[in-house]
């Protein structure tokens, strides 16, 4: 990717620096004078970041000096850094009440096979796209860039650092339902520095009006505590979530967690698996187990118990076995218990068989063949391939009239695009919505808007992407009631 670098930090940092050094530069014009702005951090690499051995820098001449040398920066300006020796090498005083201005929110994405395409595809099922995606060694970083920068004084009480908190709330618990998201990562600190190896995507003129984002927060917010006041479990026959021993499970407190004993963990997969065979929601789940997790005295961390919750819903498993069950409770409610105390029936839930073992498969796993080989064939560069009826019939080992009722079924499928040929040589041409939005956006083929629309099938989303406010009144931040 060939990038003006100086374009790149500059749509990143806005006003928060000078032009020039104030002392010792080697381009700024005689006479020149410029006011002082703000402080950043730099380093050279992770070793270094982690004892805070790093420099200041206050100019663009100075970041665009080191701009070969730098793993890290902090690219939300303070009011001022210093150093904490003598000799200049720690860096101190990068605490977020001493931050100058917001300028970007940054979302670390902790996992390797997350490819910039589902990066930007998750954004674009929020309605709206990222500044710039960079890739870092244990995964990706992405900015959201505010149009104009959110300035931080203690004069209001950091009132400003506070909404702006729950914006980068918002973001990370809105891309956490699809993408692996730390959410524990620091809102507005360190983050990995962009180069020209390491950016994958990046276009200026994605930046945010910061009231519109948090009108966008305000609104998630609502939709959360509205969800969660509906998540109470939805009982009928025949589910795991009905029998006896699953409200044991739910609402024991007394369970710990060490090496050798089946625990808290343990616990909290057999009750995902029960709320997953039961088709409870994943969201239904972790309001659950979250309020499990609180009963215990010594809780999972909500990472642990995040990944449980995935590893139950991944599809691997049916449910939970009857047997782990028992264990389970005889463990921990009581040791005494017996199958007619834990289950309302003598018989048991009867578990699909692997696809491996069945004739016949279903509609739904042939859905997942068919978008496993076109992730393999197409692209964002190569968007369409073109195949004929039988070579697909091939490619997927799938029975004519089966391939007849798949078209069928998703030619309403937002997730692919199929063209039919008729004839001799008559087939498909088939892409990959993501792959085909991914393109457009970079090879900027359409406005943002305008492909966000195709993709979601409406214009609800305009809120965020460089859009002027309806309204003529200028809003200003302490005006807007945030609880």
């Amino acid at each position: 990717m060939s990038l003006n670098m100086k374009k790149v930090y500059q749509v990143i940092m806005k006003d928060g620096l000078r032009d020039y050094r104030y002392l010792n530069s080697k381009i700024k014009p005689i006479n020149y004078s410029e006011e002082n702005k703000g402080f950043i951090a730099g380093f050279r690499s992770k070793e270094m970041l982690h004892s805070s051995k790093g420099f200041i820098m206050t100019s663009y001449e100075a970041l665009l000096d080191n701009q070969d040398n730098l793993t890290h920066w902090t690219p939300n300006p303070y009011i001022t850094l210093s150093y904490k020796d003598s000799a200049r090498l720690h860096v101190q005083g990068h605490e977020e009440e001493k931050i100058r201005q917001i300028n970007t929110f940054v979302i670390d994405i902790d996992n390797r096979t997350v490819n910039e395409n589902d990066i930007l595809l998750a954004c674009l099922n929020l309605g709206f796209t990222p500044t710039l995606v960079l890739k870092t060694d244990r995964g990706h970083q992405v900015y959201f860039v505010l149009k104009n920068p959110v300035y931080v004084t203690a004069k209001s009480g950091f009132k400003s650092l506070k909404v702006a908190k729950k914006v980068a709330i918002s973001l990370k618990n809105a891309l956490k339902k699809t993408l692996p998201v730390d959410v524990l990562c620091n809102d507005f600190g360190i983050c990995r520095f962009p180069t020209s190896k390491n950016i994958e995507f990046f276009e200026a003129s994605f930046v945010y009006d910061f009231s519109r984002l948090l009108t966008w927060s305000l609104k998630q917010s609502d939709n959360e505590t509205n969800s969660n006041k509906k998540m109470t479990l939805r009982k009928s026959p025949s589910r795991q979530i009905d029998e006896p021993w699953f409200d044991m499970l739910l609402h024991q407190s007394a369970v710990k967690g060490s090496r050798g004993i089946m625990g808290r963990n343990n616990i909290a997969l057999t009750l995902a698996l029960a709320m997953y065979s039961s088709r409870q929601s994943k969201e239904t789940c972790l309001f659950n187990l979250t309020e499990f997790n609180a009963r215990l005295a010594i809780p999972l961390k909500e990472s642990e118990l995040n990944r449980t919750i995935e590893s139950a819903y991944s599809g691997k498993y049916e449910g939970a076995k009857r047997s782990y069950i028992t264990s389970l409770c005889q463990e921990w409610v009581a040791s005494d218990l017996e199958a007619k105390d834990l289950f309302k029936t003598a018989s048991w839930y009867k578990f699909k068989k692997q696809r491996s073992e069945r004739k016949n498969s279903h509609l739904n796993e042939w859905r997942e063949d068919l978008l496993n080989y076109m992730r393999k064939v197409t692209d964002n560069v190569k968007t369409h391939v073109r195949i004929t009826r039988k070579q697909l019939m091939e490619a997927l080992n799938i029975p004519s009239a089966t391939l007849s009722r798949l078209m069928n079924s998703l030619e309403k499928d937002k997730f692919f695009q199929i063209e039919r040929f008729m004839g001799r040589d008559g087939g498909y041409r088939l892409a990959l919505t993501q792959n085909v939005v991914v393109n457009e956006l970079k090879a900027k083929k359409k406005e943002s808007k305008e492909i966000l629309a195709t993709y979601l099938g409406s214009t609800d989303m305009e809120l965020l992407v460089n859009s002027p406010a309806k309204s003529t009144k200028q809003i200003g931040l302490f005006e807007l009631d945030t609880g």
